[in-house]
């Protein structure tokens, strides 16, 4: 909405391989999924990164992106609030260009090769 009412041009970026840098040691599903679910981090978290449980990430390729700019649809002439419909409009056609350059560049990645977008 605010990229339509200031005629912003939106960049999608994607970064591959940022997941893989930190992980968490601690294996418990079910704790982990509820408090998630509530707080929007996973409870225990034990940070695990270069060199066992450590706070530095893991050294993993990383491979950033930048899709073309996308113009956003017109302003309203009559001067009323932007429509929701131009926001899902635009909202579409961002993660249709993030799908679309992942689907091209994941294969690319020593890691993500065979990894889904989900």
């Amino acid at each position: 909405r605010m990229a339509i009412e200031q005629q912003a041009r939106l960049v999608p970026v994607l970064a591959l391989g940022e997941v893989l840098q930190l992980r968490n040691l601690v294996r418990w599903p079910a704790a982990q999924c509820w408090t998630y679910k509530r707080l929007g981090f996973p409870m225990p978290f034990v940070l695990g990164g270069r060199w066992g449980i450590s706070p530095l990430p893991s050294k993993v390729p990383l491979v950033y992106v930048l899709g073309q700019p996308l113009a956003p649809p017109p302003l309203p002439e009559d001067g009323s609030p932007v429509p929701q419909a131009a926001v899902d409009e635009l909202h579409a056609r961002f993660y249709a260009s993030l799908q679309a350059m992942y689907a091209r560049h994941a294969p690319n990645h020593p890691e993500l090769a065979r990894t889904p977008l989900t």
